[in-house]
């Protein structure tokens, strides 16, 4: 799998887990149907909801780049759509972040151009706070990233074990070259949480509960109670 800048992946280890989570709570508030997005009133459906739009980018399958809204000329009637990206690439100018800066992400050592985008568009998730993401087909085989800030979308609450190691399997599959137990510590924190080291692994506590991580190398192997 190819790799991403070091900058990148250091916000991948800070922002997936938790923005894998938030994705969850999203596609559970919002029904399994047919997507469409409409630029004028700067919204997207899904089966009978309609949600606020902030575009991201588009992938060009020609010239193997995720093209930002903000350097995308055919979104000029449209200056919103510019809104989001730009947010970000502010953020890469401040943090050196080279992915949010250049107005094409260069992506075409991937197999599949959606896989590298839809990292991308975790990650800016979990940047820019939003409650949701998702990918639209176009004409010309690419897709159109988009994320929602509806604040009728809830936040992820404290999870059930289940649902960490969920979490954590889901970050290790998109990211699996950053330090896993990074990756848990900051899932912990965003989650008002506590952590501590243990051989091998974390031990995390919640409000209600808590749970220890346990790993093999880079992965983990399995989970218990929390200790200590």
């Amino acid at each position: 799998m190819p790799r991403f800048s070091k900058q990148f992946e250091e916000l991948a280890v800070r922002h997936a887990a938790f923005a894998f989570h938030q994705s969850l709570v999203f596609a559970a508030e919002v029904e399994a149907a047919n997507w469409a997005y409409d630029l004028e009133a700067r919204t997207f459906s899904v089966g009978d909801r309609t949600l606020p739009m902030s575009p991201l980018g588009t992938t060009l399958p020609d010239h193997g780049v995720l093209a930002w809204c903000w350097a995308d000329s055919s979104l000029e009637r449209w200056p919103w759509t510019k809104d989001a990206s730009w947010r970000l690439r502010m953020y890469g100018i401040q943090h050196d972040v080279p992915e949010f800066t250049t107005g094409g992400v260069p992506i075409g050592e991937w197999d599949d151009l959606d896989e590298a985008a839809k990292r991308i568009t975790l990650v800016a998730m979990g940047v820019l706070g939003a409650k949701g993401a998702n990918g639209f087909r176009m004409h010309h085989g690419g897709g159109f990233y988009v994320l929602t800030e509806d604040p009728a979308i809830p936040a992820p609450a404290e999870p059930e074990p289940a649902l960490v190691e969920q979490v954590l399997t889901l970050v290790a599959e998109y990211f699996p070259d950053v330090d896993q137990t990074e990756v848990a510590a900051s899932y912990v924190d965003a989650l008002g949480g506590w952590w501590s080291q243990i051989p091998g692994g974390l031990t995390l506590r919640f409000a209600t509960g808590g749970m220890s991580l346990h790993y093999n190398g880079n992965r983990l192997a399995w989970t218990g109670p929390s200790m200590g």
